[in-house]
């Protein structure tokens, strides 16, 4: 059972070809008004490009996910090992370019 204060909506992209026609949202949780209010409040977009890099990312990085490879997890348990490395490594190893500062002496110089 979800929370009753979820606000969940569905992005539908109709294609024609390779091409995007038309985009429609749908609420599936929450009164759609709410919805509709808080959409406004935000810009009225739904944009799903954030979780679809997010996605890419994951799949780039966790070879077990890619089908068709040497690596693929016939378990869940190693398969989830491996997802739960991947994001220590990500979010608390990896140096992100986003996330440098820069060195004050004259220089384009950053720290990582």
């Amino acid at each position: 059972m979800p929370p009753p204060d979820l606000k969940y909506v569905q992005v539908v992209k109709h294609r024609e070809g390779d091409e995007v026609t038309d985009v429609k949202k749908r609420v599936v949780f929450g009164n759609e008004e709410e919805v509709l209010n808080a959409l406004e409040s935000a810009g009225n977009s739904v944009n799903t490009s954030y979780i679809e890099r997010n996605n890419l990312t994951v799949r780039n990085g966790v070879s077990r996910l890619i089908r068709k490879t040497i690596n693929f997890s016939k378990r869940l348990n190693p398969l989830i090992m491996h997802l739960c490395l991947f994001f220590a490594w990500f979010n608390l190893v990896k140096p992100h370019d986003a996330l440098k500062i820069e060195i004050a002496d004259g220089k384009q110089r950053w720290i990582a």
